[in-house]
Formats: structure tokens, sequence, C-alpha cells
């Protein structure tokens, strides 16, 4: 399995399930779905808007998981 595959199923199977539910449906929405940021509000009651506030809040999630993991990775890594 190639890299860029490994790393979108760490995203989908790890980190998109540590989200708030709100949080993963606008992501899997956005990226694996290809629906509009107005379908995502029109299925999750929320405007535009709303749904670009929750999508950046999402990716900062992630963002932090991924650094958190990879320190783990580093941090294991260097014990002897």
């Amino acid at each position: 399995m190639r890299k860029r595959e490994e790393n979108v199923l760490f995203l989908r199977e790890v980190l998109l399930e540590q989200l708030p539910e709100r949080e993963r449906q606008v992501l899997l929405g956005l990226y694996f779905e290809g629906r509009t940021p107005r379908e995502i509000g029109q299925m999750c009651g929320v405007s535009q808007r709303m749904v670009s506030k929750i999508h950046r809040q999402a990716i900062q999630q992630i963002r932090e998981m991924m650094l958190s993991e990879v320190l783990d990775r580093e941090s294991a890594s260097s014990t002897p």
C-alpha cells in the first residue's frame, strides 16, 4: 500500500473517529462524499457559514491530533 493511501486510511479510521459527530459529518461530506457546504448545512440543520466554522475547527483538531501522534512516535523511537 502506498504512503498516501495509508495516510488517507489513518485519517478516516483513526482521526475522524475521534471527532465529534457534527465535525465528522462535515469533513466526510466535503472530502469523501463530494457534498457542497450548502448540502451539508441542510443535512446538519445549520447555515453554510456554520459549516465553514465547523470545518475550520475540525481541521484544527485533526492537526493537533496528528502533531500529537508524530510527537508520540518520535518519543517512542528515541527511547532506548
